[in-house]
């Protein structure tokens, strides 16, 4: 964790790298042990263990590494998963709306997940037919 932003944004900066730290980065959210995280249930966020917040991306910086990450796409094609090419730790889902990412909690450094706010969302049975390999 890093230094928060002036009182009327009390965010702080949180720093996140993937397993073998080519990809470093920080984001910039209000302060975890108040803030929801979201956990959903769809074949991809199952798969990858993705635990989602939601900052802009102006809200995300690349440290190094951001050129290492790799794409998945699947169903309908509309967001992109990007994880680290080199030990494949799931990092974000790009909505490409300009507005958002979900970026993985489990990123981040110095997070205790057991004691995070957690918003659960039926992603297997709202977000369209159930994905099938």
């Amino acid at each position: 964790m890093g230094d928060s932003t002036p009182a009327s944004n009390p965010k702080l900066w949180y720093e996140a790298s993937c397993h073998c730290g080519t990809v470093k980065y920080r984001i910039n959210l209000p302060d975890l042990s108040s803030h929801q995280v979201n956990s959903c249930n769809c074949s991809v966020c199952t798969k990858n263990g993705y635990l989602l917040v939601y900052p802009k991306p102006t809200e995300v910086e690349w440290h190094q590494g951001y050129e290492m990450l790799k794409s998945y796409e699947f169903g309908h094609k509309r967001v992109t998963h990007r994880f680290c090419g080199n030990c494949g730790s799931s990092i974000l889902i790009d909505f490409h709306d300009g507005e958002k990412l979900g970026v993985n909690v489990r990123m981040l450094r110095d997070i205790e997940v057991d004691k995070l706010n957690f918003r659960y969302f039926d992603g297997k049975h709202k977000l369209g037919p159930e994905y099938e390999v």
